[in-house]
């Protein structure tokens, strides 16, 4: 007689999705660009300084410019811009951040940017350009003072901004007019830490089947004997 014998063996496994971690970016370049009689200097040291508005006082204009590479990046849920102070804040200034249009192109680079070479921000001024978030630097603010852009605005920017190149980039204007409101960020090159910017991507949902707990592989062994 022919013994058929069938051995189920059931594997189960569990598929947890994991936390979702912030992404820490250094800028891969930045500078900062002079109007006037200083249109064609290249601005780019251990300091941003950000300095007047635009239209006041021609040749004091001090704009920081910002770029940051998101290959490698998800679509975001959150993100925040740091920029760290150089020096105390001698004077209140309020600090624009804008973001470029990409249509405008992000190739410049921080060892050869002018204002006259600069994307969206040579004979065009700010027309290309989008006010994210203005905050608000005060008389006294400690040199090392982090101070950070975070608002939908920003993500939406970073979502849709990047274009095929995947890169990014910010402009920093003051508001105060006096000289004692200049703002000094430290940058990439500088004594401590430059820009950053801290993204948080959406979570990667797993599949209706995969995230089935509980369910296993089935294997069906069976062995002849007589």
């Amino acid at each position: 007689m022919n013994v058929i014998k069938s051995a189920v063996i059931a594997t189960a496994f569990f598929l947890t999705a994991g936390a979702v971690q912030a992404t820490t970016l250094q800028a891969s370049d930045d500078a900062f660009l002079r109007d006037g009689s200083f249109s064609n200097s290249n601005n780019n040291g251990a300091q941003i300084t950000v300095k007047h508005p635009r239209g006041l006082s021609p040749g004091f204009h001090r704009f920081g410019i910002l770029k940051f590479d998101l290959n490698g990046i998800a679509s975001l849920t959150d993100a925040t811009l740091q920029l760290t102070l150089a020096q105390t804040q001698s004077g209140t200034s309020g600090l624009r951040l804008y973001a470029m249009d990409d249509a405008a192109g992000d190739g410049w680079d921080e060892t050869t940017v002018t204002r006259n070479n600069a994307p969206a921000f040579g004979a065009a001024g700010l027309s290309e350009t989008t006010l994210l978030q203005t905050l608000n630097v005060g008389a006294g603010t400690a040199a090392g003072t982090v101070l950070s852009f975070s608002n939908t605005a920003l993500v939406d920017f970073l979502n849709n901004g990047a274009g095929a190149d995947g890169l990014v980039t910010f402009g920093l204007e003051a508001t105060g007019s006096g000289g004692n409101t200049t703002i000094q960020i430290v940058s990439s090159e500088g004594t401590g830490t430059g820009p950053q910017l801290s993204v948080v991507p959406v979570p990667i949902p797993l599949s209706g089947a995969l995230a089935l707990s509980g369910i296993g592989a089935m294997v069906l062994v069976k062995s002849r004997s007589s």
